[in-house]
């Protein structure tokens, strides 16, 4: 069974470790992704997406290693959350869990923050699935370099 783990309830150390497995072992659409975006490396981006986050988990597999982690940041616009994961091709083989449990902790982060959003890579499409099963929508298109990127959104407001 996969595990959540709050990453404010974590050990720094333990979340380092993770981080560093995590970085070591990323999906190549993942790290095609934070290339194309101009970012620093994969341990950097993982690392860096942590500290700024307001809420962080790690997923970890059936077999106990990190297979993704994930969470929220503030936006400086009030109220706006970037919500971004990471992870390795353990999200694969773990996708039906993943899938089922992620939703409770994408409506946590909209009690936190009425607007959810980001860009995800187009050839990302395992990902562009799982946003769409978590309630996110496509709501516009950006280069970065030669690479198209969705704006992708989920909100709490009513309007």
């Amino acid at each position: 069974m996969i595990q959540f783990h709050d990453l404010r309830s974590v050990d720094p150390d333990v979340v380092g470790a993770w981080a560093d497995y995590l970085s070591q072992n990323l999906r190549t659409c993942d790290l095609d992704e934070i290339e194309a975006m101009g970012a620093v490396s994969p341990d950097d981006a993982l690392r860096t997406s942590v500290e700024l986050s307001s809420h962080a988990w790690v997923i970890l597999g059936r077999d106990g290693l990190p297979v993704a982690m994930f969470g929220a940041a503030p936006h400086p616009l009030p109220g706006v959350g970037v919500v971004w994961m990471l992870g390795t091709e353990g999200i694969t083989r773990e996708a039906y869990g993943i899938a089922r449990a992620t939703r409770r902790y994408f409506d946590e982060l909209n009690a936190a923050y009425n607007i959810l959003w980001n860009y995800i890579d187009d050839r990302n499409a395992a990902s562009m699935r799982w946003l769409r099963w978590g309630g996110f929508r496509l709501i516009g298109e950006r280069q970065f370099g030669p690479h198209q990127f969705h704006i992708f959104a989920r909100t709490n407001l009513h309007v």
